[in-house]
């Protein structure tokens, strides 16, 4: 009886059917290194409950559980996933996650395939707040340089609506860029380059003017004209997160 109420407690809230899912993700992708003793303890619990308990690989499932993924979620995800230990958005304050969320979300950072990309997109509807390392990386990149997330859509708005007005932009270092699977090109900027446009901006420059003028030498005045007078950001979605 006491075994079973201990297994009960280190699964927590998660319902036993998900319980055998987790337990077979687990196994099949052991997130802890275990010596033989553990590996004999693990097995017992698995033929005694159908399922593993212990603390270490538990653990990991009711984290990501709590963060609103299933097993087979973590199984496509685990590859891109940040470690729970130590805390991946570092000192942000809960304000600050859910909102460089949402922008990295609109702004990604390089293509990681149709699937992910919905699993995080629906993660970060569900909970307002990212767990992938790539997009948690892009976000504190830009932070770093002082950014702030409106600061970044705006930025990222011009960017991508220059690089797709005028031909030649998307061979600039400063618009580095690749292909999707479905013959989309996306851009990722690389923060530090654009800390100058950061400082003029707060200065009182036009932003889409100043953007164009960092860019100009990848594009040819004379043949494509100037595009810096009609360039307007396009409207910024909001992201709610699910109820």
């Amino acid at each position: 009886m006491s075994d079973t109420r201990n297994h009960e407690n280190v699964w927590g809230s998660i319902p036993e059917n998900e319980r055998y899912a987790w337990s077979n993700a687990l196994i099949d992708n052991p997130p802890t290194i275990l010596n033989f003793l553990g590996r004999m303890a693990n097995r017992t619990q698995r033929y005694s409950h159908g399922t593993v308990s212990l603390d270490s690989w538990v653990k990991v499932a009711r984290h990501f559980h709590d963060l609103g993924l299933s097993a087979s979620d973590w199984l496509l995800l685990k590859d891109a996933l940040a470690p729970i230990e130590p805390d991946p958005w570092g000192d942000c304050s809960p304000e600050e996650r859910r909102a460089w969320s949402a922008a990295t979300l609109e702004y990604r950072p390089h293509f990681t395939g149709a699937t992910i990309t919905a699993l995080v997109e629906r993660q970060v509807r569900r909970t307002g707040i990212n767990i992938c390392e790539p997009w948690i990386s892009f976000a504190l990149e830009f932070r770093a340089e002082d950014f702030t997330p409106e600061e970044f859509l705006l930025l990222n708005s011009l960017v991508w609506a220059f690089a797709n007005e005028v031909p030649g932009v998307n061979g600039s270092e400063l618009v580095p860029s690749e292909v999707d699977l479905e013959g989309g090109r996306r851009f990722q900027l690389r923060a530090a380059e654009w800390r100058s446009w950061l400082l003029r901006y707060r200065g009182g420059a036009d932003p889409a003017a100043l953007m164009a003028a960092i860019v100009a030498p990848t594009y040819d005045f004379a043949r494509f004209g100037d595009p810096r007078l009609r360039m307007t950001p396009p409207p910024v979605p909001k992201y709610v997160p699910e109820s």
